[in-house]
């Protein structure tokens, strides 16, 4: 997470405002999309004082932000999370693969998956902003086709006779692998596609 949250920043360098401070690290973009603003507490031991500060100074910002904790410090923060008023989300599972081949990934029958061209991204921000309820005006600000062009960030799409049911990002940074944004559209749950894709993605960055 530190690496891609300091590799995300020098994407978007006039924007993006990094820092990592003893086990808590932050990013802050200038977007209305919050997902986009975060601080995440990387170590359970963390001093809460310094979590504090530096959940109050992206407060201080103005804009929408998500904060992320380890499952073991759900108790922890309390306070700090009514204070800022925010709003606990579904859990985001903590999960690092280190073998492709141990991902026991079954082909979809009909799917078909491709990495998108960088003038292609649109397709992907599309799909991800109907699936995540994002502004496309916002999202493609921030992945934009230079930034696509980059060789470290992979769009791709997964395909049904045609159509775009699937997509996901994957960002290679020094020797990992992250993958972001991974979505299926609603009607089209239930297939597998959203696994595929996902190891599709895993793969790309394996090959890489």
């Amino acid at each position: 997470m530190v690496s891609m949250y300091a590799y995300f920043a020098t994407l978007w360098p006039e924007r993006c405002v990094y820092s990592n401070v003893a086990g808590v690290v932050s990013l802050f973009s200038g977007s209305p999309i919050p997902g986009f603003n975060s601080v995440t507490v990387l170590d359970a031991t963390a001093d809460p004082a310094t979590v504090e500060e530096v959940v109050n100074e992206m407060a201080a910002r103005g804009y929408p932000f998500t904060f992320q904790q380890r499952p073991e410090t759900a108790s922890h923060y309390d306070q700090l999370i009514t204070r800022h008023q925010l709003t606990r989300d579904d859990p985001v599972p903590l999960m690092v693969h280190f073998r492709t081949d141990q991902m026991n990934v079954q082909p979809v029958p009909g799917l078909q998956c491709r990495i998108l061209a960088p003038e292609d991204v649109q397709q992907h921000l599309r799909l991800v902003c109907t699936i995540f309820g994002m502004d496309f005006a916002e999202a493609a600000a921030f992945f934009t086709p230079q930034v696509m062009s980059d060789a470290g960030v992979y769009a791709m799409v997964g395909e049904v006779d045609g159509g775009i049911v699937s997509t996901g990002v994957c960002v290679l940074v020094d020797e990992w692998a992250g993958l972001f944004s991974i979505g299926t559209l609603a009607e089209q749950r239930g297939h597998g596609y959203g696994a595929a894709i996902t190891a599709a993605c895993a793969h790309l960055g394996y090959s890489r």
